[in-house]
């Protein structure tokens, strides 16, 4: 199976950790990562709750499209 550079950022474990089938130092490290990133996972939210701290600044509509759009990975 050959794997494709993009497919590697197609889902870079977002939402899901990695499973380990072993006992290598990596997956142990991988397991107890797992453990962490479960207990304290970032939720998303809408950028509308830092309004405050940017009052007076003034920015376009592609502007905020783009801060608010996912980031474009195929170039990477």
């Amino acid at each position: 199976m050959k794997l494709l550079f993009y497919d590697f950022f197609s889902n870079p474990y977002l939402n899901t950790g990695i499973t380990p089938k072993g006992y290598s130092p990596v997956e142990l490290l991988i397991s107890q990562t797992n453990k962490y990133f479960l207990q304290s996972h970032l939720e998303s939210r809408p950028i509308v709750q830092f309004k405050d701290l940017f009052q007076g600044v003034e920015f376009t509509p592609q502007q905020k499209f783009a801060a608010i759009s996912p980031p474009n990975t195929s170039s990477i």
